[in-house]
This record gives C-alpha cells, structure tokens and sequence, in this order.
C-alpha cells in the first residue's frame, strides 16, 4: 500500500511537470519495457497479471487525468519547430554537433559546455536562450564534454549497462527489482534524447544505483 500511494504520488508529480521528454519519451519506453518483461517474468513465476492489469489501468487514468492540460500552449506547439522550444532546440543541437565537430577528440572539457556555446556558438536565431550548460542530448553532451573517447566510455556504461539489465530480465526470467531497473534505465536514455539525462550530480548517483545495485 505504501508504495502504491508513493508511486502514485510521484506519478502526479511527473504529470504536473508538464516534461515533453518525460510524457512523451521516457514515461513510454518504461511502460514497454515493464509489460514486456514484467509479463514474462509474472507468467514464469506463476502469479497472477493482476498487478500489470492494474499498472495500465492506472495509466489509463492518468492519461485521462492529464488530456485537459493537452490544450496548454506547451503541447499545442509540440510540432512547431518555426519557434519556441522546438525551435530553440534545432538551433541548440546545430551547435552543439558543430562543437563537437570541432572539438572531436578531446571535447571542450566538462562543464564547459555553457561557456563556449554563448561565446562561440550561439546561432542568432537562438539568442532568447544564451545560458545553456548542455545540448540538451546524451549522445552530443558526451561528445562535447569530453571527446569522442568519452563519447564511447559514456556509451559503454550507460548503453552496455541498460543491455545488460535487459538481457538479465529476459534471459534468466529477471526479478521484479532488475526489470524495474530495466525500465528506469531505458527511461532514462529515452529521456536523454531531448534533455540532460547524466551529467548532474543527482543523476549520476542514480545511474550509478541502476546499474550497480543489481550486482550487491
């Protein structure tokens, strides 16, 4: 009951944040990878589907819940890449690659990211948003931050790890604890394709508990 309540309580809070990235790109990709797996896992183990049953009710409702708010200026202007954030983060990206294609081995260093794009990247187009301290993508945050052999380490320990925990899931028919590690991690790439998904303290810790804990 209690995690029920805290999962419903974070549930809302995720919705109310009105993340493009979150609703749209890594709120899906868990749901696949939990109904995928969890289906396997729960028909192996010989329990009931109830609980996924009850994972997609829940969904449906917070789909509901949220469709009303779908009129908000946010979403309405989700696929007009003419202006706003969509816009900005064409402009964004088309810097970013540029940064990285100058600086392809060694990057321009971590958390310099900020201080080159405003000096030296900063398309005109883009000049409502100079103070970005990231590309806004996993793969060019990496890349810039740290060339392209940070680029491949980055890629092997969030990319390997994520194939691994699905690999696990699926293979030896998981646990509940690895699956629902699976799914935060998948989440969590889908979410860095469009936004900052490693390079903060907080998200590192958790990224380190994804993929280690599984191991202790």
């Amino acid at each position: 009951m209690v995690l029920a309540v805290a999962a419903m309580v974070q549930g809302a809070a995720l919705l109310l944040t009105f993340s493009k990235g979150s609703l749209l790109l890594a709120l899906p990709a868990m749901a696949l990878v939990i109904g995928w797996l969890g289906w396997r896992y729960l028909r192996q183990s010989g329990r009931s589907p109830r609980i996924l049953i009850g994972l997609a009710a829940a969904a449906l409702v917070a789909g509901i819940a949220i469709a009303p708010f779908l009129g908000a200026e946010r979403f309405q202007r989700l696929f007009d890449f003419s202006g706003g954030t969509g816009f900005l983060r064409l402009q964004l990206w088309q810097s970013a690659w540029q940064m990285a294609i100058d600086h392809p081995v060694t990057g321009v260093g971590p958390d310099q990211f900020l201080y080159h794009y405003r000096s030296d990247y900063l398309l005109p187009a883009a000049w409502q948003e100079p103070n970005l301290n990231h590309p806004h993508n996993l793969v060019l945050d990496w890349w810039t931050r740290l060339g392209l052999p940070g680029l491949l380490l980055g890629m092997w320990w969030l990319g390997g790890g994520t194939v691994r925990l699905l690999r696990r899931s699926w293979r030896e028919a998981g646990s509940a604890l690895t699956i629902g590690l699976a799914a935060a991690a998948v989440a969590a790439l889908a979410h860095g394709l469009i936004d900052v998904s490693y390079a903060l303290p907080d998200l590192m810790v958790i990224w380190f508990v994804l993929l280690v804990v599984d191991e202790v």
